[in-house]
C-alpha cells in the first residue's frame, strides 16, 4: 500500500466544493486516513485497481456473475432531483414528464439515510434456515431530517453466487412493505433492496451507472445510499436500490404497470427453447408465450440491411441502443450485451414492443469493454449489421456527451469524499479502507480514459473496412500486431499463434515503447502480452520462451492480487505492467517473425 501523500489530502478537501446540492450539508463525509492511500480524484497509473480480472471476472471462482445484485426487479424511478452523477431524467419512454414523486427524498442525495430494523431472535433465526423467506422486523428510516416509522413490514436475505452473505457477515436484504399489509407502502415504494456491495468495493458504482442510464433517458433504477443497523448493531454502508416491479416505476417510464416484466439472468436470451431462463417478477403468467413470440420475431429478420426497421416493429430500438452503449461504455461485462445476464425487459403495454432494463451493475467501471462487444442475440444481429452499428455509434457519441455534460468525474470525486467517514466505520465491509481508496481511484481513473479509448474504438464503424488487427514494424525486426478486440489472455496467445507468432514479449525499453505507442494509438484499456507465471507462482516466463532480461512492473507489482493473478498487461497511460487474472478480457499485441528469406 502506498503511502499516503499529505499534499493530496488538500485536493480531497476542495473535492468538498464539488460536492453539488445533492450531496447536501449535513454530511461532509470526512477524509480518508493515512494509509488509504492517497487521493481518489488523482488516480494516476494505478494497475491493480485496473485490470480486468480484478473487477469481477466472468470465468473467475465465485465472479460468474450476481443477477441479484438486486433483488430481481428491484430497480427505480426515472425522476432524480441531482444525485450526484444526474442530471435529472428525460422524462419516461411513454407517458410524459414524471410527476412529483414522494420517494425523492431518499433518492435526491441530500443525505446517507439510516435504516434500523428490529426483529426477535425467532425471526432471525428463521432468516438464518431460510434466507429466501420474509420474516417480521419493524423498520425505523431517518432522511436527514425526515423520520420514517414502520411498526411491521417484511424483510429477507438476498444475493446469489458472489454477493449472498449470512447474517453473521455483511448480509444484503430485501425490505417489503407490504408484505403484511397490503395497503401499506414506504414513500409510495412497496419494497426496497439493500445491497451490501461486496461486489464493488469502490461503493460508488451504481449511483454513477445507474445516473448515466436515466441520463439517457433508459429506464433505470435510481440508488442512493444508507446505514443498516439489526437490532442496533452496525451492518455497514449499503446501496439502496428501488425495484422496478414497484408500480410507480412503471408508471412513471412507461405510463403503464400492466406490461409483463421479467428478468434475465446466467444465459438468458431470445432464442426458442430458452423462454424459461427468464423469471416473471409482474404480470400475466402465460407461460413465456410473449418471450417466445420474440425469439421467433427475431428468427424471421435475416437480412442485415433491413434488421433496424424489422426488430423495431417488436423492440423499441432507440431505447436499446441506448442501454446497450451505455452498458458497454462503463463495462458492464457481466450485463445482457457482453454476458447475457443481470437485465428486465418490458412489453410495454401502450405499444406491445419490449423495453431493456439495466441491472445489477455493481462490478463496472473498470474493464474496457470492446464497444462492438456482442454476446447476447440481439446485440449480435446488431453488429452485424451495418446501419444498426451506425446507429450504436450515434448512441455511443450521446454518452460522451452525456459523461461530459454530468462532470462524472467530479461527481464520482464528490460522491467518494462524501462516503467516506461511514465507509471507514463500515467494519463488515470485506476489504480494507486501502482497497475501497483504491477502487474509488479506479471508478475516477476510468471515467478519466474511457471516453478517449470509446472514441479510438469507434474509428471503425465498417467492419469491411477495418483491419481486424493493426501492423506496425516491431524494432528488432517482424512486426507488431494490435488486436483490439477483448478476450481473454489464453484466447489472445492462441489467436497470435493462428498468426505465425505469439503475444509479444519485450527486451528492451525499444520494443516497449513501441508497444506502448501502438497500443495507446488504439486504446487507452489494458493490453496483454506474453509475460506470465502460470507453470509457476512468481517465475515468470514468456509465451514465445525467450528469456525474460527486461521488466517494466509498475510499484508494488507483481503482486498476485488474491492469489489469482498469473498473466500480464501493459496498463495506463504510462504503459507499466501489471500482473491480473488470465481470464480478464483485454485486447493483445502479437509478435509476428519476419516472412522467411525467399
Amino acid at each position: 500500500m502506498t503511502a499516503f501523500r499529505p499534499l493530496l489530502l488538500l485536493s480531497l478537501v476542495l473535492s468538498l466544493a464539488l460536492l453539488p446540492a445533492a450531496c447536501g450539508e449535513d454530511k461532509t463525509g470526512g477524509n480518508p486516513p493515512a494509509d488509504a492511500g492517497g487521493d481518489p480524484g488523482d488516480a494516476g497509473d494505478l494497475p491493480d485497481a485496473g485490470g480486468p480480472g480484478d473487477a469481477g471476472d466472468p470465468s473467475g471462482p465465485g465472479d460468474a456473475g450476481d443477477p441479484d445484485a438486486g433483488e430481481p426487479g428491484d430497480a427505480g424511478g426515472p425522476a432524480d432531483a441531482g444525485e450526484p452523477g444526474d442530471a435529472g431524467d428525460g422524462g419516461g419512454t411513454d407517458g410524459g414528464p414524471p410527476s412529483a414523486d414522494p420517494a425523492e427524498p431518499l433518492f435526491s442525495g441530500a443525505h446517507i439515510s439510516r435504516i434500523e430494523l428490529t426483529a426477535s431472535q425467532e425471526a432471525l433465526a428463521a432468516l438464518q434456515a431460510d434466507p429466501d423467506t420474509y420474516v417480521k422486523g419493524a423498520l425505523h428510516m431517518q432522511i436527514g431530517p425526515q423520520t420514517l416509522d414502520l411498526p411491521e413490514i417484511g424483510f429477507r436475505l438476498k444475493g446469489q453466487l458472489g454477493s449472498f452473505r449470512p447474517l453473521s457477515q455483511k448480509a444484503a436484504f430485501v425490505l417489503k412493505f407490504d408484505k403484511f399489509d397490503d395497503d401499506q407502502a414506504l414513500l409510495g415504494l412497496k419494497k426496497l433492496t439493500l445491497n451490501n456491495m461486496v461486489q464493488d468495493p469502490s461503493m460508488i458504482h451504481e449511483r454513477l451507472g445507474y445516473a448515466l442510464f436515466r441520463a439517457m433517458e433508459v429506464p433505470a433504477p435510481r440508488a442512493a445510499h444508507a446505514t443498516v443497523r439489526i437490532n442496533g448493531a452496525l451492518y455497514g454502508v449499503y446501496a439502496v436500490i428501488e425495484s422496478t416491479d414497484n408500480s410507480v416505476f412503471l408508471k412513471r417510464w412507461f405510463g403503464s404497470h400492466k406490461g409483463n416484466l421479467y428478468e434475465g439472468q446466467y444465459g438468458s436470451d431470445f432464442y426458442p427453447g430458452m423462454e424459461a431462463t427468464f423469471e416473471l417478477d409482474k404480470g400475466e403468467d402465460v407461460n413465456f408465450a410473449d418471450i417466445a413470440a420474440l425469439a421467433q420475431a427475431l428468427d424471421q429478420m435475416t437480412n442485415p440491411d433491413t434488421f433496424l426497421e424489422d426488430v423495431a416493429q417488436v423492440i423499441d430500438i432507440d431505447s436499446y441502443l441506448r442501454f446497450a452503449a451505455t452498458e458497454l461504455f462503463i463495462g458492464h461485462w457481466d450485463g445482457y450485451v457482453s454476458y447475457r445476464n443481470n437485465f428486465m425487459i418490458y412489453r410495454r403495454p401502450s405499444d406491445s414492443r419490449w423495453v431493456f432494463i439495466p441491472w445489477g451493475i455493481d462490478q463496472t467501471f473498470g474493464q474496457y469493454t470492446d464497444t462492438w462487444a456482442a454476446h447476447g442475440r440481439l446485440q449480435r444481429m446488431c453488429v452485424e449489421s451495418l446501419p444498426c452499428r451506425q446507429r450504436l455509434a450515434q448512441a455511443y457519441e450521446q454518452v460522451l456527451q452525456r459523461v461530459s455534460d454530468l462532470a462524472m468525474v467530479d461527481q464520482a470525486v464528490a460522491l467518494a469524499t462524501f462516503l467516506w467517514a461511514d465507509v471507514h466505520e463500515d467494519s463488515r465491509k470485506e476489504v480494507d479502507v486501502g482497497t475501497v481508496f483504491s477502487k474509488m481511484t479506479e471508478a475516477i481513473d476510468f471515467l478519466k480514459n474511457r471516453p478517449t479509448d470509446v472514441r479510438l474504438r469507434l474509428g471503425c464503424i465498417d467492419p469491411a473496412n477495418c483491419e481486424r488487427c493493426v501492423m506496425t514494424p516491431a524494432p528488432t525486426g517482424g512486426k507488431l500486431a494490435f488486436c483490439t478486440e477483448t478476450v481473454s489472455w489464453a484466447a489472445a496467445e492462441s489467436d497470435c499463434v493462428a498468426q505465425g507468432g505469439h503475444l509479444a514479449s519485450i527486451h528492451d525499453r525499444a520494443t516497449q515503447d513501441a508497444v506502448r505507442a501502438g497500443a495507446r494509438a488504439l486504446s487507452i484499456g489494458p493490453w496483454w502480452f506474453g509475460l506470465n507465471d502460470l507453470a509457476e507462482e512468481g517465475t515468470f516466463e514468456w509465451s514465445d520462451k525467450t528469456p525474460v532480461n527486461f521488466t517494466l512492473w509498475a510499484p508494488s507489482e507483481p503482486n498476485n492480487q488474491d492469489n489469482a493473478e498469473d498473466c500480464a498487461q501493459l496498463y495506463g497511460a504510462a504503459g507499466t505492467w501489471n500482473d491480473v487474472t488470465c481470464s480478464g478480457m483485454a485486447s493483445y499485441v502479437c509478435a509476428l517473425p519476419p516472412p522467411p528469406a525467399p
